[in-house]
Protein backbone atom coordinates (compact mmCIF):
# COMPACT_ATOMS: atom_id res chain seq x y z
CA UNK A 1 0.00 0.00 0.00
CA UNK A 2 2.96 2.49 1.09
CA UNK A 3 4.51 1.66 -3.00
CA UNK A 4 1.12 2.24 -4.37
CA UNK A 5 0.59 5.04 -2.23
CA UNK A 6 4.11 6.52 -3.54
CA UNK A 7 3.44 5.99 -6.98
CA UNK A 8 0.39 7.80 -6.93
CA UNK A 9 2.61 11.04 -5.41
CA UNK A 10 2.99 10.21 -1.69
CA UNK A 11 5.85 11.74 -1.14
CA UNK A 12 7.87 11.48 1.94
CA UNK A 13 4.79 10.49 4.16
CA UNK A 14 4.24 7.76 1.80
CA UNK A 15 7.82 6.77 2.35
CA UNK A 16 7.42 6.78 6.35
CA UNK A 17 4.77 4.67 5.71
CA UNK A 18 7.21 2.06 3.83
CA UNK A 19 9.47 2.24 6.56
CA UNK A 20 7.34 1.35 9.27
CA UNK A 21 5.95 -1.49 6.86
CA UNK A 22 9.23 -2.70 6.55
CA UNK A 23 10.10 -2.75 10.65
CA UNK A 24 6.01 -4.79 11.42
CA UNK A 25 8.39 -7.18 8.80
CA UNK A 26 11.65 -7.23 10.81
CA UNK A 27 13.76 -5.84 8.47
CA UNK A 28 14.94 -3.63 11.08
CA UNK A 29 18.33 -2.00 8.82
CA UNK A 30 16.16 -0.98 6.15
CA UNK A 31 13.37 0.66 8.42
CA UNK A 32 16.78 2.51 10.31
CA UNK A 33 18.18 4.13 7.18
CA UNK A 34 14.67 4.79 5.30
CA UNK A 35 13.35 6.70 8.66
CA UNK A 36 16.57 8.50 9.35
CA UNK A 37 16.57 9.99 5.72
CA UNK A 38 12.49 10.57 5.99
CA UNK A 39 13.11 12.54 9.13
CA UNK A 40 15.64 14.29 7.22
CA UNK A 41 12.88 14.96 4.26
CA UNK A 42 10.42 15.89 6.90
CA UNK A 43 12.71 18.66 8.41
CA UNK A 44 13.68 19.94 5.12
CA UNK A 45 10.15 19.81 3.82
CA UNK A 46 11.43 18.08 0.52
CA UNK A 47 8.98 15.83 -0.75
CA UNK A 48 6.17 16.90 1.57
CA UNK A 49 2.58 17.79 1.04
CA UNK A 50 1.98 21.16 0.44
CA UNK A 51 -0.75 23.22 2.25
CA UNK A 52 -2.33 26.48 1.27
CA UNK A 53 -0.09 26.66 -1.57
CA UNK A 54 2.90 25.72 0.72
CA UNK A 55 5.17 22.90 0.99
CA UNK A 56 4.83 21.78 4.50
CA UNK A 57 7.68 21.30 7.16
CA UNK A 58 7.29 18.64 9.92
CA UNK A 59 6.92 20.15 13.46
CA UNK A 60 8.70 19.39 16.46
CA UNK A 61 6.48 16.51 17.50
CA UNK A 62 6.36 14.46 14.48
CA UNK A 63 10.70 15.02 13.68
CA UNK A 64 11.28 13.71 17.22
CA UNK A 65 8.79 10.65 16.41
CA UNK A 66 10.24 9.69 13.39
CA UNK A 67 14.06 9.67 15.17
CA UNK A 68 12.32 7.94 17.97
CA UNK A 69 11.50 4.92 15.21
CA UNK A 70 14.45 5.19 13.92
CA UNK A 71 16.16 4.50 17.13
CA UNK A 72 14.10 1.40 18.02
CA UNK A 73 14.90 0.15 14.50
CA UNK A 74 18.32 0.53 14.93
CA UNK A 75 18.21 -1.00 18.66
CA UNK A 76 16.26 -4.33 16.65
CA UNK A 77 19.05 -4.21 14.26
CA UNK A 78 21.79 -4.37 16.99
CA UNK A 79 23.48 -0.99 15.55
CA UNK A 80 23.89 0.81 18.56
CA UNK A 81 26.07 3.38 17.52
CA UNK A 82 22.94 4.23 15.07
CA UNK A 83 20.31 3.87 17.78
CA UNK A 84 22.42 6.29 20.15
CA UNK A 85 22.47 9.21 17.48
CA UNK A 86 18.65 8.92 16.40
CA UNK A 87 17.99 8.78 19.96
CA UNK A 88 20.24 11.83 20.95
CA UNK A 89 18.58 13.93 17.38
CA UNK A 90 14.82 12.88 19.68
CA UNK A 91 15.70 13.87 22.46
CA UNK A 92 17.18 17.30 20.98
CA UNK A 93 13.99 17.43 18.72
CA UNK A 94 11.33 17.04 21.33
CA UNK A 95 9.68 19.55 23.26
CA UNK A 96 11.08 19.46 26.29
CA UNK A 97 8.84 17.71 29.40
CA UNK A 98 6.13 16.44 27.28
CA UNK A 99 4.85 12.78 27.20
CA UNK A 100 6.60 12.49 23.81
CA UNK A 101 10.09 13.63 25.83
CA UNK A 102 8.96 11.28 28.36
CA UNK A 103 9.14 8.16 26.08
CA UNK A 104 12.22 9.33 24.19
CA UNK A 105 14.38 9.69 27.56
CA UNK A 106 13.32 6.29 28.22
CA UNK A 107 14.14 4.32 24.91
CA UNK A 108 17.30 6.23 24.86
CA UNK A 109 18.48 4.87 28.49
CA UNK A 110 17.13 1.39 27.30
CA UNK A 111 19.68 1.98 24.00
CA UNK A 112 22.72 3.19 26.57
CA UNK A 113 22.14 0.24 28.61
CA UNK A 114 22.81 -2.11 25.71
CA UNK A 115 25.51 -0.37 24.76
CA UNK A 116 26.88 -0.44 28.43
CA UNK A 117 26.96 2.96 28.83
CA UNK A 118 25.23 2.78 32.03
CA UNK A 119 26.31 6.84 33.90
CA UNK A 120 24.53 7.99 30.69
CA UNK A 121 21.68 5.46 30.97
CA UNK A 122 21.33 6.73 34.65
CA UNK A 123 21.47 10.36 33.76
CA UNK A 124 18.58 9.99 31.54
CA UNK A 125 16.52 7.88 33.94
CA UNK A 126 17.34 10.34 36.89
CA UNK A 127 16.18 12.87 34.64
CA UNK A 128 12.96 10.89 33.89
CA UNK A 129 12.20 10.00 37.48
CA UNK A 130 12.25 14.11 38.59
CA UNK A 131 9.40 14.29 35.62
CA UNK A 132 7.18 11.29 36.61
CA UNK A 133 8.17 10.06 39.82
CA UNK A 134 4.58 8.08 40.27
CA UNK A 135 5.38 6.00 37.31
CA UNK A 136 6.57 2.42 38.17
CA UNK A 137 7.72 1.44 34.61
CA UNK A 138 10.42 4.23 34.88
CA UNK A 139 10.96 3.74 38.51
CA UNK A 140 12.10 0.54 37.56
CA UNK A 141 13.81 1.44 34.76
CA UNK A 142 15.90 3.88 37.28
CA UNK A 143 16.81 1.29 40.00
CA UNK A 144 18.62 -1.04 37.35
CA UNK A 145 20.52 2.09 36.22
CA UNK A 146 21.40 3.12 39.82
CA UNK A 147 22.27 -0.92 40.30
CA UNK A 148 24.41 -0.75 36.84
CA UNK A 149 26.18 2.35 38.66
CA UNK A 150 26.80 1.04 41.66
CA UNK A 151 24.39 3.77 43.44
CA UNK A 152 23.07 0.75 46.01
CA UNK A 153 21.04 3.00 48.07
CA UNK A 154 19.98 4.61 45.52
CA UNK A 155 18.44 1.90 43.83
CA UNK A 156 16.87 0.10 46.98
CA UNK A 157 15.03 3.11 47.87
CA UNK A 158 13.36 3.06 44.06
CA UNK A 159 12.41 -0.40 44.77
CA UNK A 160 10.96 -0.24 47.58
CA UNK A 161 8.69 2.48 46.78
CA UNK A 162 7.32 0.17 44.08
CA UNK A 163 6.94 -2.66 46.24
CA UNK A 164 5.38 -1.09 49.19
CA UNK A 165 2.41 -0.32 46.57
CA UNK A 166 2.80 -3.34 45.14
CA UNK A 167 4.34 -6.06 47.12
CA UNK A 168 3.89 -9.11 43.99
CA UNK A 169 6.11 -6.91 41.70
CA UNK A 170 8.00 -10.18 40.35
CA UNK A 171 10.38 -7.81 38.69
CA UNK A 172 11.07 -5.32 41.35
CA UNK A 173 11.78 -8.18 43.41
CA UNK A 174 14.07 -9.98 41.22
CA UNK A 175 16.15 -6.80 40.76
CA UNK A 176 15.87 -5.83 44.77
CA UNK A 177 17.06 -9.25 45.21
CA UNK A 178 20.29 -8.33 43.19
CA UNK A 179 20.87 -5.23 44.88
CA UNK A 180 20.47 -6.74 48.46
CA UNK A 181 23.11 -9.06 47.60
CA UNK A 182 25.44 -6.40 46.31
CA UNK A 183 24.66 -4.75 49.64
CA UNK A 184 26.01 -8.11 51.26
CA UNK A 185 22.29 -8.60 52.60
CA UNK A 186 21.87 -12.31 51.64
CA UNK A 187 18.99 -13.11 53.48
CA UNK A 188 16.62 -9.93 51.98
CA UNK A 189 17.98 -11.22 48.86
CA UNK A 190 16.95 -14.90 49.64
CA UNK A 191 13.85 -13.54 50.45
CA UNK A 192 12.78 -11.61 47.35
CA UNK A 193 13.88 -14.62 45.48
CA UNK A 194 11.82 -17.22 47.25
CA UNK A 195 9.17 -14.44 47.14
CA UNK A 196 8.99 -14.99 43.39
CA UNK A 197 9.39 -19.19 43.14
CA UNK A 198 5.74 -18.97 45.27
CA UNK A 199 3.84 -16.10 43.72
CA UNK A 200 4.36 -17.38 40.39
CA UNK A 201 6.68 -20.89 40.49
CA UNK A 202 6.09 -21.56 36.49
CA UNK A 203 7.60 -18.39 35.30
CA UNK A 204 10.45 -17.80 33.44
CA UNK A 205 11.60 -15.12 36.30
CA UNK A 206 11.17 -17.73 39.15
CA UNK A 207 13.68 -19.88 37.04
CA UNK A 208 15.99 -16.60 37.04
CA UNK A 209 15.31 -16.76 40.60
CA UNK A 210 16.19 -19.91 41.30
CA UNK A 211 19.17 -19.69 39.56
CA UNK A 212 20.12 -16.76 41.51
CA UNK A 213 19.40 -19.00 45.13
CA UNK A 214 21.76 -21.65 44.00
CA UNK A 215 24.86 -19.17 43.40
CA UNK A 216 24.09 -17.61 46.55
CA UNK A 217 24.49 -20.75 48.42
CA UNK A 218 27.54 -21.72 46.54
CA UNK A 219 29.32 -18.15 47.07
CA UNK A 220 30.76 -17.95 50.05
Amino acid sequence: MALEWQSAGGGTPARHCEALGLYKRNKYKPAGLMLDRVAEDMRTGKDMPFLDGKRTIANEYMLASVYQQAANAWLQAEDLAMAVSAADSAEATAPKGTLLYQEILADRARILVADENFEAAYEDMARLIQLKPEDGNYRLLYASAARMTNRLEIALTSLTVILTQRPDHLVALLERGHVYELLGRKDFAREDWLKIMDLDPDSALAQTAQRNLQRLIQTP
